[in-house]
């Protein structure tokens, strides 16, 4: 239980990272890429995934999350 609580609150951190960095937008991409892989139904974390793709210019990634983000809601 313990090591399901820890790997949560790691993904959280990470989902957090990526947010505050979508003014940098090839590191937001790299941890969202991570964050959207254990956070599939968090329409927020789609969004911003997508933010960070259309920023660095990543099409399929970025039309990806609004399809993810949509769903999600």
């Amino acid at each position: 239980m313990c090591i399901v609580l820890l790997f949560r609150a790691v993904i959280e951190g990470v989902v957090m990272l990526g947010s505050a960095l979508l003014h940098h937008p090839p590191k937001a991409f790299s941890a969202l890429s991570e964050a959207v892989k254990y956070k599939r139904d968090s329409w927020q974390t789609w969004s911003n995934y997508g933010q960070a793709a259309a920023q660095t210019g990543t099409g399929l990634p970025a039309a990806r999350a609004v399809r993810k983000a949509s769903s999600s809601l």
